[in-house]
C-alpha cells in the first residue's frame, strides 16, 4: 500500500519532469503597429501541434530578445499581420532566430515582405545549453565561451574623447560627467573653446528657430 500510495505521488513528476535537448533564441524587432495587428508563435510540426512559443507586443517598436529550451525537430514557425502588409512602418523590423549549433536559422533582417501569415518550416537539431556571460571583448571580464550576454560585463572608466589630454584607449565606459577641464576629460584650451563654440551655436540655432516660430504665430 506504501509502495501505491510514493508512486501516486510521483508519478506526476515523472510525466512532466521532461527534459528537452535543444534552444532557440529569438531577436525580433516590431514595428509601429505591432500592438494592434502583429504576433507570432512556434508550432510542433507534428498532427498534435502543441505550441512551444507566442508572443504578441504590447508597445510601438518593440524589441524581443529570448531563449526558450524545446526538443529537436520540425517546426513551423508563423508571423501574423491583421492588416496584410506585413511588419512595414516608418522604423524597419526584423525577425531572427538562432541557436550556437545551426547558426542563423530564420534571418528577416529587414523584415520587408507583405503578409497576413508568413510561415517558415524549420528544422531544429539537438544543441547543448547556451553559455551565458560578458560577450563584450573590451570588458574586463569577457567571456569568450559565453554566447548570450547577461548584463555582467565591467569596464575601464575612463576619458572615451580621443581628442583629449588624458584619453583612455583601453576605457570601455564613461564615468558621469561633462566633458570640461577638471571633468571626465581633460581638453586643451583650443578645444574647450571649440565645445563651447559648438554649445553656444547650438543653443543660438534653438533660440532662432523659437523667434521665428513665435514671429509666425503673430
Amino acid at each position: 500500500m506504501k509502495k501505491l500510495v510514493f508512486l501516486l505521488m510521483v508519478l506526476p513528476t515523472l510525466l512532466f519532469s521532461q527534459t528537452t535537448d535543444s534552444w532557440v533564441r529569438f531577436a525580433v524587432q516590431f514595428d509601429f503597429y505591432g500592438p494592434s495587428e502583429s504576433n507570432f508563435f512556434m508550432v510542433e510540426d507534428t498532427i498534435q501541434g502543441d505550441t512551444v512559443m507566442f508572443h504578441a507586443p504590447t508597445v510601438p517598436y518593440e524589441y524581443l530578445d529570448t531563449v526558450i529550451n524545446i526538443n529537436s525537430g520540425s517546426y513551423v514557425v508563423t508571423l501574423t499581420d491583421s492588416y496584410g502588409d506585413g511588419w512595414l512602418s516608418q522604423n524597419p523590423a526584423w525577425f531572427k532566430m538562432m541557436n550556437d549549433c545551426q547558426g542563423q536559422i530564420i534571418n528577416f533582417d529587414p523584415l520587408t515582405m507583405q503578409f497576413f501569415t508568413l510561415d517558415t518550416l524549420v528544422n531544429i537539431l539537438p544543441c547543448a545549453p547556451p553559455v551565458y556571460g560578458c560577450t563584450d571583448p573590451i570588458a574586463l571580464n569577457f567571456d569568450s565561451s559565453a554566447s548570450i550576454d547577461d548584463g555582467s560585463c565591467q569596464f575601464i572608466q575612463g576619458c572615451m574623447n580621443p581628442n583629449a589630454a588624458n584619453y583612455d584607449s583601453t576605457a570601455g565606459e564613461l564615468p558621469n560627467g561633462i566633458i570640461v577641464p577638471g571633468g571626465t576629460c581633460n581638453l586643451t584650451g583650443r578645444q574647450v573653446l571649440e565645445f563651447i563654440y559648438q554649445v553656444n551655436s547650438g543653443l543660438l540655432m534653438v533660440l532662432t528657430f523659437l523667434l521665428i516660430v513665435m514671429t509666425l504665430q503673430f
